[in-house]
């Protein structure tokens, strides 16, 4: 997730996928041309190859792909989730004072590099509860500096944000 604004009144954070959109898109169009191309040599075993191919790319793409923005603001006094996929726009808004900072949510798959996701934790009358930026985690970085950037700005120790209950 990349900061794009952070001011004493707001806070946004983003994530646009665009290695893995550009990487689907071309995994997708290479088995759609060469399925079209051995089509037209009259080889209909090109079909796989355009349905395939091109639509486990394009499950793929719907699954997999999805803009984040997550934005705090004093101002209006909200926390502004939006997420954009291929199905759809999606936009979660809460009271900013409900939010009791972020914790970072890893997940460990048997002989695989750890994935993460940003995870905001809010207060509500049945005790603390998580909620998911994202739908799938990622991995890499990115996720443990949107999680200090979050708890700064709130102004909250990151070992003062209560783990949520499931």
């Amino acid at each position: 997730m990349k900061i794009t604004r952070q001011t004493h009144s707001q806070l946004v954070l983003e994530y646009r996928p665009w290695p893995l959109t550009i990487g689907l898109s071309l995994f997708i169009l290479f088995f759609v041309a060469a399925g079209v191309t051995m089509l037209v040599r009259g080889d209909p075993f090109g079909l796989v190859y355009v349905f395939g191919g091109g639509g486990i790319g394009l499950l793929c793409l719907l699954v997999f792909v999805e803009r984040l923005q997550l934005i705090l603001d004093r101002q209006a006094g909200e926390v502004c989730m939006r997420r954009r996929t291929l199905r759809g726009y999606h936009q979660d808004v809460q009271p900013l004072n409900s939010l009791l900072g972020a914790r970072v949510e890893i997940s460990q798959s048997r002989g695989r590099e750890p994935s993460s996701r940003l995870v905001l934790v809010f207060e509500t009358p049945a005790g603390p509860i998580a909620r998911p930026l994202a739908g799938v985690s990622v991995t890499g970085s990115g996720v443990g500096p949107a999680a200090t950037a979050v708890n700064d700005w709130l102004g909250v120790a990151p070992e003062d944000v209560p783990r949520p209950r499931r």
